[in-house]
C-alpha cells in the first residue's frame, strides 16, 4: 500500500462548525448539516446543482434532519472516517462516511425509532428517498449497471454510455453521470433488500430538465407491520 499511495495525494479532512470537508487527489466532498455531499468539486469543477439530501416524509409532513452531530475516528494518509448523527421527527439516522485515497466515498446509514418517539404525538415514517441534483452540463451521460433495463442481471450486449434522460428503472447496484472529462459514481448497494416500493419498476427516477435530478425510492408507502 505505501508504493500505492506514492502515486496518490494524501487524504485531508477539514471541520466546520457546522460540517466537514474530505480531499483527495483532485476532489473535494463538502458536508454542511447534511449526511450527504452539499457539494462535490472535481478537477475544479463543481458538480452539484444543490445539496444532495435524504428525504424522509411522515404521512403528510416532510421531516426537516435537525441537530447534526460529526465526529472524526480515523485519519491518516490513505482514507478518513466521520460518524455523522441526526434526528427527524420520531427517527434517528446515523451514517458512518469513509472516504480512500483514491476518491472512492462509503456511506452506512441505520435509521432507527427515536427514544423519545411517543405514539401519541409522533407520525410514523412513510417515505423515505436518496435525491442527489447534478448540474447539466455535468450530466450529459448516464450509465447503469448491470445493463439490462428491466432486471440486475447483465445482458449479453454491453449498453454505452448514452445521453441522460428522463427515465426510470428499477434497483441498480451502480449509475453514472457525468460528461466527457469526468462524472459521479453511485455505487446503490447489493440489491434492493429491505426496500419498500409499491412500484418496484421506478426505484431509480431520473429527470432531465434545468438540473439532472436523480432519486432513488427507498421507502414510498407505509411499510409492512
Amino acid at each position: 500500500m505505501k508504493n500505492i499511495i506514492k502515486k496518490w495525494t494524501p487524504v485531508k479532512t477539514k471541520t466546520f462548525e457546522n460540517g466537514f470537508e474530505l480531499e483527495v487527489w483532485g476532489r473535494t466532498y463538502r458536508f454542511e448539516n447534511s449526511f450527504l455531499p452539499t457539494q462535490i468539486t472535481t478537477q475544479g469543477e463543481e458538480l452539484l446543482y444543490s445539496p444532495a439530501c435524504l428525504d424522509a416524509a411522515f404521512g403528510d409532513i416532510k421531516g426537516e434532519w435537525t441537530d447534526f452531530w460529526y465526529l472524526v475516528t480515523e485519519e491518516n494518509d490513505e482514507k478518513a472516517t466521520v460518524l455523522v448523527s441526526a434526528k427527524c421527527e420520531n427517527v434517528v439516522a446515523n451514517a458512518t462516511v469513509t472516504i480512500e485515497f483514491d476518491g472512492f466515498l462509503k456511506m452506512d446509514f441505520r435509521i432507527m425509532s427515536s427514544w423519545e418517539y411517543s405514539r401519541d404525538n409522533k407520525a410514523r415514517l412513510t417515505s423515505l428517498s436518496f435525491n442527489i441534483k447534478v448540474n447539466n452540463e455535468k450530466s450529459s451521460l448516464f450509465h447503469y449497471w448491470p445493463n439490462s433495463k428491466n432486471s440486475i442481471v447483465t445482458a449479453a450486449n454491453v449498453i454505452n454510455a448514452g445521453a441522460t434522460e428522463t427515465a426510470a428503472y428499477p434497483f441498480k447496484p451502480y449509475i453514472w453521470t457525468g460528461w466527457e472529462k469526468g462524472g459521479l459514481g453511485i455505487f446503490c448497494g447489493e440489491s434492493a433488500k429491505g426496500f419498500e416500493l409499491e412500484d418496484e419498476d421506478k426505484c431509480i427516477y431520473i429527470n432531465r430538465g434545468e438540473y439532472t435530478d436523480i432519486t432513488m425510492r427507498i421507502l414510498d408507502h407505509m411499510p409492512l407491520k
